[in-house]
């Protein structure tokens, strides 16, 4: 399994100042089996709401998993709590605390793509005024466009989805098919790598430098008409694929999300 873990975790590692409350794993396993059983709802979720905890992080540290509480204290402000160190194989042989970790693996996973798709959507799609996000008067933006590092996001996180749905019984329903033709969409040679891979001020510079002539505004003149004829040529050939990987994306998200109920 896969620990994800963010640099914002990562700062407030550092914080932790008294490690003094640590559960034991069994305590730890004991709370779960309660929450469980009480049918409230998924334990890691309802161990969230219980305690009145902000978020939860999982950190990998050698061989040893380690989780810690965000919460507010009233006095001291947001603090971080070190709720109990699991090791790998205790993890693994443990059915409960196995799906605490797959549980919270799948949130981050779905978090984390959310964001994405918001941005890829900003970027490919305009929407008409007078109904701002309502997807049947959304239209393909004519110089759309996918920023080299959301793309390169995208493809580590549907890699990440692609290892969870292989080594996580949770996400089993999850339809595989879909996964392998999102990874298509985005592989080396696809339209969509293309225009990702696409710099326009460096290719605009080139045109400059390649076609002088004796008025610069000429120069810049030609080289930006041409620059956004690039752009327009390779966001025409991204389109269908553009719309197909978004309906997709949005599938993937919602049975995601359906799994973290």
């Amino acid at each position: 399994m896969k620990v994800l873990v963010t640099q914002e975790f990562e700062n407030k590692l550092r914080e932790i100042k008294n490690k003094s409350d640590i559960m034991s794993v069994m305590e730890f396993v004991n709370q779960l089996e309660n929450i469980k059983s009480s049918k409230e709802v998924k334990s890691h979720y309802a161990l969230k709401k219980i305690f009145n905890i902000d978020d939860i992080y999982v950190y990998r540290i050698n061989k040893n998993l380690r989780v810690f509480l965000s919460f507010n204290n009233e006095k001291n402000g947001r603090e971080v709590l070190l709720l109990v160190s699991v090791s790998v194989r205790e993890m693994m042989s443990n059915e409960i605390l196995h799906n605490f970790f797959n549980n919270h693996s799948i949130e981050v996973l779905n978090n984390k793509l959310k964001k994405i798709i918001d941005l890829l959507d900003q970027s490919l799609f305009n929407y008409s005024d007078s109904c701002i996000g309502a997807s049947e008067f959304k239209y393909y933006r004519t110089d759309a466009n996918i920023p080299v590092h959301l793309y390169e996001e995208l493809v580590e996180v549907i890699n990440d989805i692609n290892d969870e749905v292989a080594n996580n019984n949770v996400l089993k329903t999850i339809n595989k098919k879909d996964i392998i033709t999102i990874l298509k969409l985005l592989e080396s040679n696809s339209p969509i790598r293309k225009l990702a891979l696409f710099n326009q001020e460096r290719h605009l510079s080139e045109l400059i430098t390649e076609n002088y002539f004796e008025n610069l505004d000429d120069s810049v003149d030609y080289a930006t008409q041409r620059s956004f004829e690039k752009l327009e040529e390779l966001a025409d050939n991204a389109r269908e694929s553009a719309e197909e990987l978004i309906k997709l994306l949005n599938k993937l998200l919602s049975d995601l999300e359906d799994l973290t109920v």
